[in-house]
């Protein structure tokens, strides 16, 4: 095997260890990439096929869009500083799906983020264990501060990581049979539930019967996982905390007594939608959206929602509003052209991966930070270069 090849890998399985590494080295792990499979390619003197590149094109369209916004904006430093957060979008498919992909197997490279996303949990929920046991029967809202604070991920963020990789094992465990990849996979459920984070567990709860209702999948297996999940769930004090708490808050915009994440997510989505009105062509640029939604933010609840940090908790609404129509079609096309392919290559696992994906871009700017573009980059583009059949990348199920 070659030296870049070798290179290649490596940076490769960095990046896949991505929810132990500090964002920054998540970055650098992009770069050394990107430049290891640009000396490859020279090497291998790549031939591009025209089906790749239109490919690629719908993939990196969201960066390309928001790259160009920063160019018009009025404030350059800012608008990159948005488009610079997508940039994976376009590297990693462009690295892999144009250049020749990392000589490594599918499996291998979801094991290694399987296994950083459950030494994730271990470092954490153990570490409570030891130093405070009194947080697994605090609020849902102390556990996932604590949470933050000790890993220095934001706890939705950290679900993606947990329930994205259970998906992974709970794959590989239905095609092998393996007690291991079960355990692991009911582990990182446990690990997701833990922090009662909703839309991460809808997502998982719709995106697993995709992959254990295929054909030629075990039903019984497959029905045993699912009720043990909503025991688990229902048992868990945090997750029916916050499942009281979406029932029971009314849907109104909140004053500043009775604050809490529903129908702080009513008022953002109000403000929101009054922005989208003013811009719904051509939108507002995305680095005024921040910006825009606090000044909407500031008579709701006393202003305790005005701190500079919300955006619409809607990806497809939060580039609808940034760039317009064309900012919703780059949303439509990058996980429609991703289901396209999965769908023509009857991967399950893709499947279900981009559904869970999609959904939890309903209720959070998922895209719109750099844990969550690195995840989705990375799962995204490799299951599509190793596709099942694919003429992109060896078949390695």
């Amino acid at each position: 095997m070659r030296v870049l090849d070798r290179l290649s890998i490596g940076a490769l399985l960095l990046l896949a260890a991505q929810p132990i590494l500090p964002l920054q080295l998540g970055a650098l792990a992009v770069i050394i990439f990107a430049v290891v499979q640009i000396a490859r390619a020279v090497q291998l003197r790549m031939v591009i096929e025209r089906r790749s590149v239109l490919l690629v094109a719908g993939l990196a369209l969201p960066f390309l869009l928001l790259a160009i916004a920063s160019l018009v904006a009025t404030d350059h430093g800012a608008a990159w500083i948005v488009a610079e957060r997508t940039l994976a979008l376009a590297v990693l498919p462009i690295c892999m799906l144009l250049m020749p992909a990392p000589p490594v197997g599918r499996t291998l490279v979801l094991d290694v983020f399987s296994i950083a996303a459950v030494a994730l949990g271990l470092y954490t929920n153990l570490g409570f264990a030891w130093v405070d046991p009194e947080l697994f029967m605090a609020t849902a809202r102390d556990f996932r501060e604590a949470f933050a604070a000790h890993t220095g991920i934001h706890a939705v963020y950290a679900a993606y990581y947990f329930f994205a990789a259970a998906l992974l094992q709970l794959h590989a465990a239905t095609e092998r049979r393996s007690p291991l990849r079960w355990s692991a996979c009911a582990l990182l459920v446990l690990f997701g539930l833990l922090l009662a984070s909703r839309m991460p567990i809808i997502a998982f709860v719709g995106a697993a019967p995709i992959i254990l209702f295929r054909a030629r999948a075990a039903k019984r297996p497959a029905l045993i996982a699912l009720v043990t999940l909503i025991i688990a769930g229902a048992l868990l004090p945090t997750v029916r905390e916050r499942v009281h708490e979406a029932w029971s808050t009314p849907a109104e915009l909140p004053s500043s007594v009775g604050l809490n994440s529903v129908n702080e997510r009513i008022a953002v989505l109000h403000c929101a939608v009054d922005l989208l009105e003013e811009r719904v062509l051509i939108g507002m640029g995305p680095h005024r959206v921040r910006a825009a939604m606090d000044a909407c933010l500031a008579p709701i609840a006393n202003g305790a929602l005005a701190d500079g940090h919300h955006g619409p908790h809607m990806q497809p609404l939060l580039w609808w509003i940034g760039l317009g129509l064309p900012g919703l079609l780059a949303f439509v096309l990058l996980f429609g052209l991703s289901a396209h392919h999965a769908w023509r290559h009857r991967d399950h696992l893709h499947l279900a991966f981009l559904l869970f994906f999609l959904l939890n871009c309903l209720t959070e700017d998922a895209l719109d930070r750099q844990w969550g573009v690195l995840l989705f980059a990375l799962i995204n583009t490799w299951l599509i270069a190793q596709a099942p059949n694919a003429a992109i990348g060896p078949d390695r199920p």
